[in-house]
């Protein structure tokens, strides 16, 4: 695989929550490569990856949801697998995607992924596969994807995210980004700070930290009714380790869902 060193890395704090621009970064990476600055990699990209069934469970999820980031910008996106608990979104509980609820043959999918990409990930860095899986012992094994090195996944449907970090990760760990795209244009990963850009095409792969580096998705030019851009990553959420077991969590909700029922009704305060 060709090796890439990055000579000089440039701060680009302004640019967080941003909206990507392509000339933000000057170089446009479209073969598979390792990523290196000061002599350490620190991403890898594969180009194609053969992924086809992960393509066809995605295509076949109608009801990705709509939200709309602190720009303003709509983002399509849904979760898989499982999450922490969330008090200010009233959900003071561990909970399991309601993904896997809805589309239980779909999410088998998925989770069989999380096993194939937990393996490429220990292929191209076996140092951080460790730190997952050590960091994974301290999650309890009915809140991780069965299998592999992750806890939880978010699929994005022609999103052009704005410049951030993915937060909430085990610190040190890797994500795993696979990314289908036919009849778009755009739609590149830019790394402001590295003065690259990847072109993250049909069926390709990115390994990264992404809570460490800036990044975000440029503007995705659709070419037709039918064109589409999903990226689905893979990742492990650190609160995740403060949940108890999924009875406890149950209770934990049952006793949640109580106060909150009391207290609309004027029971208590």
């Amino acid at each position: 695989m060709k090796r890439i060193e990055i000579l000089s890395v440039t701060d680009r704090a302004e640019l967080y929550r941003t909206c990507p621009k392509e000339e933000d970064s000057e170089h446009l990476i479209s073969d598979s490569c390792e990523l290196f600055y000061d002599g350490k990699k620190w991403a890898t990209f594969i180009s194609q990856f053969s992924m086809e069934p992960l393509r066809n469970v995605i295509r076949s999820i109608d009801d990705i949801g709509v939200s709309r980031r602190q720009t303003g910008v709509p983002s399509f996106s849904r979760t898989f697998g499982f999450m922490p608990r969330a008090p200010v979104q009233q959900r003071d509980y561990c909970y399991a995607s309601t993904l896997q609820r809805d589309y239980p043959k779909q999410a088998d999918v998925l989770f069989h992924y999380a096993k194939v990409f937990s393996n490429l990930l220990g292929e191209h860095y076996p140092e951080k596969a460790a730190l997952s899986n050590q960091a994974l012992g301290t999650v309890k094994p009915e809140w991780t994807l069965p299998g592999s090195l992750f806890t939880s996944g978010i699929i994005n449907q022609d999103n052009p995210l704005q410049y951030h970090y993915d937060a909430g990760n085990f610190e040190g760990t890797y994500s795993v980004m696979a990314v289908f795209k036919e009849q778009v244009t755009g739609g590149h990963l830019v790394l402001p700070e590295y003065n690259v850009k990847l072109a993250c095409q049909d069926s390709s792969i990115l390994i990264f930290d992404g809570q460490s580096e800036l990044h975000g998705v440029s503007p995705i030019r659709k070419m037709s009714p039918e064109a589409y851009r999903f990226s689905i990553v893979y990742y492990s959420l650190e609160q995740l380790c403060k949940c108890g077991t999924r009875k406890e969590e149950i209770r934990r909700a049952q006793i949640s869902r109580t106060k909150t029922e009391m207290k609309r009704a004027g029971i208590t305060k």
